[in-house]
């Protein structure tokens, strides 16, 4: 999504965009499922989740956001190498 964002081409969502997902760090769920595996018990069931629910929209409108501010900034400090 990001390699599209910045070249300039379509940015692909699913469906309406409107499904939800709870969003996390890799290296929070990383550090949960350790977590899990030390700590654990046999036959517990375990939920890793952020709270941080957004719909794939939201994503996609927020990593844009993030795009436009620094692209701007990238291809200026590149210009200024050349």
């Amino acid at each position: 999504m990001i390699g599209n964002a910045v070249a300039g081409k379509p940015l692909p969502v699913y469906g309406d965009g409107g499904n939800v997902r709870d969003w996390l760090f890799v290296g929070d769920h990383c550090a949960a499922i350790d977590l899990v595996v030390r700590r654990g018990r046999t036959g517990r069931t375990y939920n890793v989740g952020g709270r941080t629910e957004r719909t794939n929209l939201e994503v996609v409108h927020l990593l844009c956001d993030i795009v436009d501010e620094l692209v701007p900034r990238l291809a200026a400090a590149a210009a200024a190498t050349w």
